[in-house]
């Protein structure tokens, strides 16, 4: 299995293309261009600045459907495959077991996340067993003309051959509202669990007791070796939304937190309004995502901010990797680097606290060299770090060793 996905397939991009009414070569000056690019701007603009209840409403229009489509969806998608590659990173979790699996995408806009996992498997067919006959494609959207558009782009992408010969996938998409308090039914069959449930970009904005309800309602549709994957922008605000409904879904009795955290308390970011939690993806992007960026200014083609969490309902963690070191000197880098003059400094997180690093310059030796090498989402042993009153000094005498980088791990 690769490390990591960072690009769309030529046949999504194609099938993409094809339903926008465009072929490549692009000509970036034509007024269709010009189009694209004001409409993917609006959507942006609405997201940031629009009453959040509102937002769904603008996919009814087709032009920003179709903005979506070329721009937003591949965008999004491929935030999805790091995510799978820390899971079955695991040694006990398998891609796929029995001869079945279930993926239930809410809030599925035109199949973003369907087609995400799509992707992953198609990447990764020698990872898919032989025994695999039937992929089930569960989605549950708003719009009525998302879940039609997904129900065409999904069935064609299956046809192109992208997707293991021997396999099935069938489609079962439906419209309406996963915050009704009828929710799941009857969307959803009764007593029916999934083996994968992904949220993306729908759950930030809600409020406590739909966000309860819905905490609820995802432990049972999820599968006992199921996994649940939050997926939302890397901005604070929905960041920070998404680390509330994180904590309330520790509550849940069967659940529990598999990563990215490293361990299952509160979030030590939320008790700081400037902090949040979030990931950088460096991607390879088609090119229409390219030709939008230079229309409108944007710079998704130079990576892709995004948090996340998964949870898991058979007791396994990220942390069982890590079983055989100090838990108390295992950390994931939450920053950047921080370069200044004479000293380097980083954030780092253990799910019970966040606390900064600084390393001067004078202090780089053999044993803590990775220091500079470090980059967000990275797991490293920090160990003989002397407290100061703000951070932790690495010192000549520290170790700061990488021990996971990109879901592969060197110790």
């Amino acid at each position: 299995m690769q490390s990591r996905i960072s690009e769309i397939s030529s046949s999504l991009e194609k099938i993409l293309l094809n339903h926008a009414g465009l072929t490549l070569p692009i000509n970036r000056r034509s007024k269709e261009i010009r189009r694209l690019a004001e409409a993917v701007h609006a959507i942006s603009d609405q997201y940031i600045s629009a009453e959040s209840s509102l937002q769904w409403q603008l996919f009814k229009k087709e032009e920003l459907r179709r903005a979506y489509l070329l721009y937003y969806l591949p965008v999004n998608l491929v935030k999805l495959h790091p995510v799978l590659d820390e899971l079955f990173s695991h040694p006990n979790i398998k891609c796929f077991e029995g001869t079945s699996v279930s993926i239930l995408d809410l809030g599925c806009g035109p199949g973003t996340f369907l087609l995400g996992f799509l992707e992953y498997i198609a990447k990764n067919k020698a990872a898919v067993p032989p025994q695999i006959k039937n992929v089930e494609l569960w989605g549950v959207d708003q719009v009525e003309e998302n879940v039609s558009t997904a129900k065409k782009i999904i069935a064609e992408y299956i046809s192109s051959g992208a997707f293991p010969a021997q396999t099935h996938g069938s489609l079962n998409l439906k419209s309406g509202s996963i915050t009704s308090p009828r929710f799941p039914f009857p969307l959803l069959p009764k007593n029916k669990q999934f083996d994968f449930i992904i949220a993306g970009n729908v759950l930030a904005e809600l409020d406590s007791e739909t966000a309860s309800l819905l905490a609820q309602v995802l432990e049972q549709l999820l599968a006992p070796h199921g996994t649940l994957i939050l997926i939302d922008p890397g901005t604070r605000k929905p960041s920070r939304n998404l680390i509330r409904f994180r904590d309330i879904l520790i509550e849940q009795p069967s659940l529990r937190l598999y990563a990215p955290c490293l361990a299952q308390g509160q979030c030590p970011a939320f008790y700081n309004l400037k902090d949040w939690c979030h990931q950088k993806l460096t991607w390879n992007p088609p090119h229409i995502v390219t030709v939008i960026d230079q229309s409108t200014g944007f710079t998704k083609g130079k990576g892709i901010q995004y948090s996340y969490f998964t949870f898991r309902k058979d007791g396994k963690s990220i942390c069982d990797l890590y079983r055989d070191l100090p838990q108390e000197k295992i950390w994931r880098v939450v920053s950047y680097p921080i370069r200044n003059r004479g000293e380097e400094r980083l954030f780092v997180c253990n799910g019970r606290e966040r606390i900064l690093l600084r390393r001067l310059n004078k202090n780089i030796y053999e044993q803590n060299e990775d220091f500079s090498l470090a980059q967000r989402g990275d797991i490293v042993l920090v160990d003989d770090s002397v407290k100061r009153k703000d951070f932790l000094d690495i010192t000549k005498d520290s170790i700061f060793k990488i021990i996971t980088k990109n879901n592969e791990t060197y110790y």
